[in-house]
């Protein structure tokens, strides 16, 4: 009787060792993803050929834009044919559970009034867009109150005029056509 609970009890040892070490291994490949991410005004030489560098740099052309907040985060934005492959894929194109942050794929042009960007948040590990809840501190709001968007087309200012935590409802994945007033209702 002895013998069958001490080899229960090394069974759930053993059990416990294999989750740490797979939990860990989880932890740390997605450590990996973040390096990825980093970007820095000194890779755009210019920025009507970033995105082309871009795209060559990573191979992969659905690489859209570069976003960045100056102080706050930079990084490359991608689009696919849906909202689901970016989701876990990287900018090499590469399976990760960070995923990538990427243009909406009902956007069919970067020259739209709305466009959506989506990103993963985390409270274990620091991703793009995590930074993005500083934002409810007026402080920081005021610090960096403008968005940059460069494209093949060249670079675009948005001013940020209010900051929200979107619950469940998903409003904001309205895409239809804004015209007048309607447009500034919806925002």
């Amino acid at each position: 009787m002895e013998k069958i609970k001490l080899l229960i009890k090394l069974f759930i040892c053993f059990i416990a060792m294999l989750l740490t070490i797979y939990f860990i291994y989880e932890y740390y490949n997605d450590k990996k993803i973040d390096t990825t991410l980093e970007y820095t005004m000194s890779e755009k030489k210019n920025e009507f050929d970033m995105i082309s560098n871009l795209k060559e740099q990573y191979n992969n052309n659905d690489i859209k834009a570069f976003l960045e907040i100056p102080s706050v985060l930079s990084l490359p934005i991608v689009q696919s044919d849906d909202n689901e492959y970016y989701l876990n894929h990287n900018l090499y194109q590469e399976t990760v559970k960070a995923g990538t942050p990427f243009l909406d794929y009902r956007i069919n042009s970067l020259e739209e009034r709305k466009l959506l960007i989506y990103g993963h948040n985390s409270t274990y590990r620091t991703l793009p867009f995590t930074s993005l809840l500083n934002y409810q501190d007026k402080k920081f709001f005021t610090k960096h109150p403008e968005i940059y968007l460069y494209t093949e087309n060249g670079k675009k200012t948005y001013k940020i005029f209010s900051v929200y935590i979107e619950d469940e409802d998903f409003d904001y994945v309205n895409l239809k056509n804004f015209n007048g007033l309607t447009f500034y209702e919806h925002i």
